[in-house]
């Protein structure tokens, strides 16, 4: 209870403090940690969800610690199937035997699992994650809310059951509740990368261009994900009308320059925005400017130009196929000044 109570009391000092992140003595940690999942970063995906802490006085505790470093989904299964026969009283047994399931992609048998032990004990609050974990796996999100809301009801303190309404939300369409919930996550702690990617996306489905650009600049510079989230910002300014909405073509540009890994796709990334600049002041929206600075080019047609062609150019070179190449040449070939040479 007292930790439920600092987690309340954590949000509401949020509103205006800032964030307020802690330790959970609950759930783990957020698995939205490997800048190269982009799936992850596009979706909200099951697998994602924090894990459930593994109490330490279970007597199966030692037998399910020793099969975490099992990957094989059916070695998996298997062993924890053992685990459970071998320890028939263990809640933590069939908890973890039921998410081994999940992994697999056994949605069914994780819910017969799960069921049973909510028959035993309706109190079992575990047991209504790992469902509604394995309800949202199986494309139910609906159902998959109903569990969660179990789950936050009991433990209203906790990040964890939120990220899971919210991803139940963004899964059924309903973006402005799903919003609602990312936004208590980030605001409590923005290290929840799912929570600033996936307020982004919800945001961005309902129009507020702003709010979006604010989700994904909320990651902390200490993140994994830190490169990743101005990555996704830049592509998404890409995409963005700039002659309605003036002055985020600069921030993406800053967001893109402070990606420190160099690639392809900031590469292409940088070729895009120049392109866009030029597009602007092609059309009278932006205004010339030889001492302006945008990525590294003076602001004006013919030398933005040049930058983008540049950058396409390099995109080039990264490039992992024959064609791939041809396409990133043809459009450096397109945005190049005409010269006499």
């Amino acid at each position: 209870m007292e930790g439920q109570l600092f987690g309340v009391l954590r949000e509401i000092a949020a509103r205006d403090g800032g964030p307020k992140p802690a330790e959970s003595r609950v759930f783990g940690a957020d698995r939205l940690v490997d800048g190269a999942d982009r799936a992850g970063a596009s979706a909200p995906l099951a697998r994602l969800l924090p894990a459930l802490r593994l109490s330490a006085a279970d007597a199966a505790a030692g037998d399910i610690l020793a099969l975490a470093s099992v990957s094989d989904s059916t070695k998996r299964i298997q062993g924890m199937a053992a685990v459970v026969a071998k320890n028939s009283g263990s809640v933590e047994a069939r908890l973890r035997y039921a998410d081994a399931l999940i992994d697999a992609g056994m949605y069914p048998e994780s819910l017969t699992v799960t069921d049973a032990l909510l028959q035993q004990d309706a109190f079992e609050w575990r047991a209504h994650w790992y469902a509604g974990k394995a309800l949202l796996a199986d494309g139910k999100p609906a159902e998959a809310r109903e569990r969660f809301d179990r789950v936050y009801f009991e433990t209203p303190g906790e990040l964890a059951p939120k990220l899971g309404m919210a991803f139940a939300f963004e899964a059924a369409g309903d973006h402005a509740s799903a919003a609602g919930y990312y936004g208590r996550v980030a605001m409590v702690d923005p290290s929840h990368g799912s929570a600033c990617f996936g307020l982004s996306r919800c945001l961005r489905a309902l129009g507020d261009v702003e709010g979006a650009v604010k989700a994904l600049d909320a990651a902390p510079a200490s993140h994994s994900l830190y490169s990743e989230s101005r990555l996704a910002l830049a592509r998404f300014l890409v995409e963005v009308d700039h002659r309605r909405h003036k002055g985020l073509l600069p921030l993406a540009a800053d967001r893109l320059a402070a990606v420190g890994a160099d690639g392809g796709l900031k590469h292409q990334l940088a070729a895009s925005l120049l392109e866009t600049a030029v597009k602007l002041i092609a059309s009278g929206d932006e205004k010339a400017d030889e001492a302006k600075d945008f990525l590294g080019a003076p602001m004006t047609e013919p030398r933005l130009r040049a930058a983008a062609e540049a950058e396409y150019r390099a995109a080039a070179r990264c490039a992992l196929s024959v064609g791939e190449k041809q396409m990133w040449v043809d459009m450096a070939n397109r945005i190049r000044p005409r010269t006499l040479t």
